[in-house]
């Protein structure tokens, strides 16, 4: 289940996508610079991924990418690493005592 809305043929704004019991999972805010602000959460609703990701359309192919710094969260809400995207590919990972807190 999801609630959002379309503007155009595209999705605009806020988006949260919902597990089948009704638990949220993914919160996406899309930005006009086409980022997408993407928040995805464990099955109990607890936070654990967070970063930018982008969605590129052509007349054959759409695709989702992970873009720049993205965090991950234990159980607790604690920050346990950061890992790097460029095109969508790991790149590299960065040790927690370079992370800016």
């Amino acid at each position: 289940m999801w609630k959002g809305r379309y503007k155009n043929h595209h999705q605009v704004g806020h988006w949260k996508y919902y597990t089948s019991r009704g638990t949220l999972y993914l919160d996406e805010r899309y930005k006009k610079d086409k980022r997408i602000k993407t928040t995805y959460y464990d099955y109990q609703g607890r936070l654990h991924l967070k970063g930018y990701a982008y969605y590129f359309e052509s007349l054959d192919t759409a695709y989702y990418r992970w873009e720049g710094d993205w965090q991950k969260f234990d159980t607790t809400g604690k920050l346990v690493e950061v890992s790097y995207y460029k095109f969508g590919k790991f790149a590299w990972y960065k040790p927690l005592n370079f992370v800016k807190k």
